[in-house]
């Protein structure tokens, strides 16, 4: 991995949360782990988030209902 990219994926951790003295110490592999982590439950939350907006504008709209409720199909009486 080069410096630069090593470098970037640090700033990226510190950026999201993660202490700087651990950030620092972090193996290459440690770091890409991190990374991807972090990546994927972003991605889950923004996901998510988008779910609860569809949510909210499925159940603010109405549903009308019908004006005369479905009696059956009427079939003349036989004995």
């Amino acid at each position: 991995m080069l410096p630069r990219q090593k470098a970037r994926l640090q700033e990226q951790l510190l950026l999201w949360g993660y202490p700087p003295h651990i950030v620092e110490n972090m193996e290459v592999w440690s770091l890409l782990s991190h990374y991807n982590y972090e990546l994927k439950k972003r991605e889950q939350q923004m996901l998510a988030e988008q779910d609860s907006e569809y949510e909210t504008t499925t159940l603010e709209t109405e549903v009308e209902k019908p004006k005369q409720q479905y009696k059956g199909v009427k079939v003349p009486y036989r004995w």
